[in-house]
């Protein structure tokens, strides 16, 4: 300070001393504050010394003095701060209300409220009035100014909650959180690119066998209507078609095959298989009656079999009235009792003579059996079974089956085969002989492979369609140029996702009560704070709003902004905003003559003191009277 006025002093007229024209340099009123630390100024009756003003405050701002501009009345400070330069107009904060249209006589008392220093903010567990709490924003805006927004109410997330939102924002790119949001396709079953390349070469080589499968007379249309399991139904069929051709050659099926192109024989073969199957049918009626017993009725006895029953009545009806047999009254009937077993014996009772019956009659079966077969067997070759032919029904049924097999083959099988293979491979003669039907059967396994090249291409468009909605995944599917590092991306994505969903989550409830600090948080390069040093400057913010509020924000910007500042308010305010925190290099006290000893204490807020006074008489003791004293004389303004 005394560096300065110094400099100013060397440019004082002293001429007059004491005394310079109204409108001048305030120089004169600098140069004295350096030989004393109060300084009186009379002013002429009726005028204001706006320049002197003026010029005090850029002089005292350009060297970097803090100063206090205060008045008794708030209507003399008005206007002060824009008759300033531009250069240092931004260093000066009005803190003096001025009238404002229509303002309401509520508005009025809230703005006297707020200037009495009757409101206080609570920080912790103190209370702290304006000015205090604008020393305490200062002490901690470095660290602490980091919420932008005017915030009010409790901070919307918990210090953990705050830790996790800086920490995935500066670890999820703002690219990588849209990114991951957007829809994805399903990744789990997708193919590498090696996978993808084998299968495309294994198609395009199952293409050119199919090709040449088609030069050979297959039908892959009808392949296809086939489907896999209808395919593999032909070919087993075609198995066994080839096998009974195989396993009937030269043999009595063979030779019935070829006399049933005859419609004569193919007549009578019918009728013979009507008749045998009707008496096969009578001997299966009668195993029931045999009770599991084992009957045996010579044939030796010479008797037909009619007679062989009358004989048989005969006999019971001697043994139901006890009458028995004797061997030489009665010869024959004792000889057939004694040679027809039942388990073994010979037949002693009415039941074993029952068991007889059943037993003769199922000898007719057989020997009808036998003479419906005798021809057929003479014509056909049929060579004698393994069993020999005494068990007329046993092989009988074998022969019918064998021949059945023959007839299902020629009759119905084969016609149905033929239509199937003839619709699968129409340039192939189809015949009934081993040969053909191999080389049949080799065409239709090789065109099975038609339907795993199906499967493969209805893979790849499977993938296709998939990822049809994201272009650059569908060019690198299509040549499998970087398919594998754009599905590990898509990978990568999918894992950010949850995080992502924690970050949107609390940003949301962030961005609800201060967008601008969430904005930048969101667009990256945000410091990475803890959740406690979130907290503090949340707890930062809602102090100053509450200053803010109250039209008091420009209270902790004192020191904030670096630079040294001008306040402009009335004498109560300051003595209220600046008591205990502070002193100024300079208070410049307007109308001073009318500032009542009540403001005495504004003068203890600096070490220089200017009081502007004028020719007007107050009432009592005024501040300036105080100022005047403390000197040799005032500085008159003519």
């Amino acid at each position: 300070m005394s560096d300065l006025l110094e400099n100013l002093t060397q440019s004082v007229d002293h001429r007059q001393p004491g005394s310079f024209p109204a409108g001048g340099t305030p120089d004169p009123i600098l140069a004295e504050l350096t030989r004393r630390p109060m300084v009186a100024v009379r002013c002429p009756p009726g005028a204001y010394p706006s320049g002197v003003l003026r010029s005090m405050l850029d002089s005292l701002l350009r060297h970097g003095k803090r100063v206090l501009v205060v008045a008794q009345r708030p209507e003399a400070l008005w206007g002060i701060r824009d008759l300033l330069p531009d250069s240092v107009r931004p260093l000066c904060r009005e803190a003096s209300p001025r009238p404002v249209r229509g303002r309401s006589r509520a508005a009025i008392r809230q703005v006297r409220y707020v200037l009495s220093g009757s409101d206080a903010y609570q920080v912790g567990g103190a209370r702290m009035r304006p000015a205090e709490l604008g020393a305490w924003l200062r002490e901690r805006a470095a660290e602490q100014a980091h919420v932008p927004d005017p915030v009010s109410g409790p901070a919307p997330l918990t210090i953990e909650e705050f830790g996790a939102l800086l920490r995935l924002a500066a670890r999820l790119s703002p690219a990588d959180r849209e990114a991951a949001m957007r829809p994805l396709p399903e990744l789990s079953d997708l193919p590498d690119a090696a996978t993808a390349a084998a299968e495309r070469a294994a198609l395009m080589a199952a293409t050119e066998r199919m090709s040449l499968l088609a030069a050979q007379g297959v039908d892959f249309a009808s392949v296809r209507v086939e489907d896999r399991t209808g395919l593999s139904s032909v070919r087993a069929d075609l198995q066994n078609v080839i096998a009974l051709i195989e396993a009937g050659d030269g043999t009595w099926t063979q030779r019935l095959s070829r006399q049933l192109e005859n419609p004569h024989r193919r007549a009578r073969w019918s009728e013979h298989l009507t008749a045998v199957r009707a008496v096969l049918a009578e001997a299966a009626a009668l195993e029931p009656e045999f009770r599991g017993h084992h009957v045996v009725v010579p044939e030796s006895a010479g008797i037909d079999p009619d007679a062989m029953l009358a004989r048989l009545a005969e006999i019971r009806e001697r043994f139901t009235t006890d009458r028995g047999l004797n061997r030489m009254l009665q010869p024959v009937l004792h000889r057939i009792a004694d040679e027809s077993l039942i388990d073994g014996e010979p037949l002693r009772t009415p039941e074993d003579i029952d068991l007889a019956v059943v037993g003769v009659r199922r000898e007719s079966i057989r020997r009808r059996l036998r003479d419906l077969w005798t021809a057929w067997i003479d014509r056909l070759w049929i060579p004698t079974p393994e069993q020999g032919w005494s068990d007329a029904e046993v092989w009988s049924a074998d022969l019918l089956a064998e021949a059945e097999r023959t007839h299902d083959f020629l009759g119905y099988r084969w016609p149905l085969l033929a239509e199937r293979l003839a619709a699968l491979l129409p340039g192939l003669p189809v015949e009934p002989e081993a040969p053909v039907l191999r080389r049949a059967g080799e065409l239709l396994e090789a065109a099975a492979e038609v339907f795993e090249g199906n499967r493969v291409m209805a893979r790849q468009r499977a993938v296709a369609d998939r990822i049809a909605p994201w272009p650059g995944l569908t060019v690198a599917w299509q040549a499998l140029s970087g398919w594998d590092d754009a599905i590990a991306e898509m990978r990568r994505l999918v894992l950010l996702q949850p995080e992502v969903m924690r970050y949107n989550a609390l940003w949301d409830r962030l961005a609800a009560v201060a967008p601008e600090w969430s904005a930048r948080i969101a667009a990256g390069g945000h410091p990475v704070l803890s959740g406690q040093e979130c907290l503090d400057a949340w707890q930062w913010r809602r102090a100053r709003t509450w200053l803010a509020e109250r039209g008091l924000d420009d209270v902790w910007r004192d020191e904030a902004d670096g630079g040294p500042q001008a306040w402009i308010m009335p004498v109560d305010r300051a003595i209220t905003e600046f008591s205990g925190a502070g002193r100024f290099d300079v208070v410049i006290v307007a109308e001073a003559t009318g500032a009542p000893m009540t403001a005495l204490p504004v003068l203890s807020l600096a070490d220089r003191v200017v009081a502007l006074g004028d020719h007007t008489p107050a009432s009592g003791v005024s501040l300036y009277d105080v100022v005047e004293q403390s000197g040799p004389g005032p500085i008159v303004l003519e």
